[in-house]
């Protein structure tokens, strides 16, 4: 996804009848109360906002078996666009650094939509959102389905220390149900301040 993206696609939205931009221009008593800056945002996904920074990690990728098959370091850029971008208003960066001495970028940019932060990048659309039902304030939920084929998704769970400092994740990637990998992602904060990177 480039800066020139204009919405996200109907894919992303999971079978929501009207696309995003169409969401986002809605009128009614239902639209006047979505958010309309980035810190009503924040507001309203406080567990999600605490995630923005910079996070350096390693992911653990096992097959279906449990067994590991690879490992490498990560960094990623979580940040909440200035309302300048609105509304655009979330942009992360995936930095991995391959076991064969490759370096991989991934930008993923998205929007708010009724409750939820919709995502997109070349690979994937999907979204994320807080667990309003963790009481502890610790847990973020993910979904992912693959672009060049629907019958492939992932889903995430994402849990940050009560101090702000950690993350753990869980993914797992399934096709047509079937549990294929998953990836264990250990995180800790380097900075609050993605301005910096």
């Amino acid at each position: 996804m480039n800066d020139s993206t204009s919405g996200l696609s109907r894919r992303a939205l999971g079978g929501l009848a009207a696309s995003a931009s169409g969401l986002l221009l809605a009128t009614g008593s239902a639209q006047a109360a979505e958010p309309t800056t980035t810190q009503q945002v924040r507001e309203r996904l406080p567990v999600l906002a605490r995630h923005e920074g910079v996070w350096d990690g390693t992911f653990r990728r096992v097959d279906a078996d449990g067994q590991i098959v690879e490992e490498f370091q990560s960094r990623i850029i979580k940040r909440f666009l200035p309302d300048e971008f609105w509304p655009m208003i979330y942009h992360q960066t995936n930095i991995y650094d391959l076991p064969d001495g490759t370096k991989q970028v991934i930008d993923t940019k998205g929007k708010y939509i009724d409750g939820k932060v919709w995502f997109e990048s070349e690979r994937v659309d999907g979204w994320q959102l807080d667990d309003t039902a963790d009481p502890f304030n610790r847990t973020v939920f993910l979904y992912m389905v693959y672009k060049s084929d629907p019958t492939q998704y992932v889903y995430e769970m994402i849990n940050i220390s009560d101090d702000g400092q950690f993350r753990t994740r869980m993914t797992q990637f399934l096709k047509d149900g079937k549990t294929t990998k998953r990836t264990l992602i250990d995180e800790h904060l380097v900075s609050s301040d993605w301005t910096k990177f």
